[in-house]
């Protein structure tokens, strides 16, 4: 059985940083679309886009079973006090990936 207060203690970090993790995805969405004429491509495709940040926002549920098995360790402590360093490198992928898609999507070239 999952401890209450180690569950709501994932919900509040992982959905705290939900909010900074869309924000690098739109800025990223912003920044290819930015490169030439790309709103029209990604205008054209907006339902891929809004279907490709669902998606990001489902992959990003896998933080939880990973944060809750990390806090039913030993090393619980530790992992509080480090796991913003798995919210960045999971970002930075997320970062790259979208804009790897998007520049597909939209990209000018």
């Amino acid at each position: 059985m999952i401890d209450r207060a180690v569950l709501f203690d994932a919900i509040r970090f992982w959905e705290t940083g939900r909010l900074g993790y869309n924000g690098v995805l739109a800025l990223v969405l912003l920044i290819v679309a930015s490169l030439g004429d790309a709103w029209e491509a990604i205008g054209r495709s907006f339902g891929l886009v809004i279907g490709l940040g669902v998606m990001a926002n489902a992959l990003y549920c896998f933080a939880y079973p990973i944060d809750l098995i990390a806090q039913a360790t030993p090393a619980r402590a530790f992992w509080r006090r480090w796991r913003w360093v798995a919210w960045c490198i999971g970002t930075g992928i997320a970062a790259l990936l979208a804009f790897a898609v998007t520049f597909g999507v939209g990209a000018p070239f």
